[in-house]
């Protein structure tokens, strides 16, 4: 059952705040017009103004009794009432005929048959996209609005909920069955079956969530998408087959264990087998391509940190180059141009020779800039 607290169905569950009160029960003058053409008893007055702005607020006909206190004072406000005037003294009877004033002045349709055949084709219409009560309920409530249909008890959309859900279930169970393989039956049908090597079933395995991303849980997921592969590819078998349906009868097939999938009827069983392959394939192989970005990204900052050490551990070495370049350049401005070669040539044996700082210069250009991708081959995978 559909908890009615995860449905768009409205309801009063606390006192409404006052920009609530202000918003939903305030009347307009052509309203105030109409009741008092309607009824001319106090009572009868403040009970059909709280019946014409519930059910334009909840869109159905609530009981008096849990119309919260303060909507019945801001009306009973609105009109000038004494505050003697309460809406509990008047007849059920005069509450039916103010019910069908109001549907008719509102133009609402309220014949039981009408609403729920509305209701049906919304809910069937929902079921070709979400196997959810909560969404089949909350479809059909926006298109109820709509049509300016009167709102029927929730337990009747909660029950005709799951009957369509049971019916689209039923279809599309026939329908994959239809495109399943023998070979892929039998396959699906052995994951929820015991084997007497093995402490639990496959369906067990198939249910198990990826592990965090390091590269010991990295080879276990390689493993288990190489498994969960062999067990079939269904992406042709679920064509038509909205995802978000796919999605939600996998969560469904998750919370089962494989003694409650046993007993379940085969076409019920292999559609939830379906879909809990398939949805298992595409979260393996997400994790997968998760777990490698995380692996990448360690390796780049694990580079780029050994890029800084390297760089400042080179540092004076790089200042030296620097120095015997500046020598360079002072003895090419201010030595005679007979003297300027044998100068620098002293300069440059004194560094260590020619050679020698060709062979540091290149070395010192590796660590410059921010190109560490160099490092990244130096990490083990």
């Amino acid at each position: 059952m559909a908890s009615i607290d995860r449905t768009a169905y409205p309801v009063y569950h606390r006192t409404p705040s006052l920009v609530e009160l202000e918003r939903h029960y305030t009347l307009t003058a052509e309203e105030r017009e109409w009741l008092r053409e309607s009824t001319r008893r106090p009572a009868g007055l403040l009970c059909c103004a709280v019946l014409l702005k519930a059910v334009q607020h909840l869109g159905y006909f609530p009981v008096l009794s849990l119309v919260p206190e303060s909507v019945i004072a801001h009306l009973r406000r609105a009109l000038a009432l004494p505050e003697t005037v309460s809406i509990f003294g008047v007849s059920s009877r005069s509450v039916k005929t103010y019910i069908q004033r109001i549907r008719e002045h509102q133009g609402l349709i309220s014949h039981g048959r009408t609403v729920r055949h509305l209701a049906l084709v919304a809910m069937l219409q929902a079921a070709e996209t979400s196997d959810a009560p909560v969404d089949l309920i909350n479809v059909t409530l926006e298109l109820l609005y709509k049509q300016r249909a009167e709102f029927p008890a929730f337990s009747t959309l909660d029950r005709l909920a799951r009957r369509v859900r049971t019916l689209s279930q039923s279809r599309l169970a026939a329908l994959l069955r239809s495109r399943l393989t023998e070979a892929d039956v039998a396959r699906l049908l052995a994951l929820p079956t015991p084997a007497p090597d093995r402490p639990f079933t496959l369906w067990n395995d198939l249910k198990r969530l990826p592990e965090p991303a390091t590269f010991e849980h990295f080879s276990e997921l390689l493993d288990h998408l190489t498994w969960v592969e062999q067990l079939g590819r269904f992406t042709l078998i679920l064509n038509g087959v909205a995802p978000r349906k796919v999605q939600q009868l996998a969560a469904e097939a998750r919370v089962l264990d494989a003694a409650e999938v046993r007993d379940l009827a085969e076409p019920r069983k292999l559609l939830l087998a379906v879909c809990l392959v398939h949805q298992a394939q595409a979260q393996t192989r997400d994790a997968l391509v998760s777990m490698f970005i995380k692996r990448v990204g360690a390796f780049q900052r694990a580079a780029r940190k050994k890029l800084e050490e390297l760089q400042r551990t080179h540092q004076n070495a790089v200042d030296q180059l620097l120095a015997t370049f500046q020598a360079v350049l002072e003895a090419h401005a201010t030595a005679t141009p007979e003297a300027r070669d044998t100068q620098i040539a002293a300069i440059l044996d004194g560094a260590g020779g020619p050679a020698s700082l060709h062979d540091r210069c290149s070395e010192m250009r590796a660590f410059t800039g921010v190109n560490y991708s160099l490092e990244i081959g130096t990490f083990p995978v």
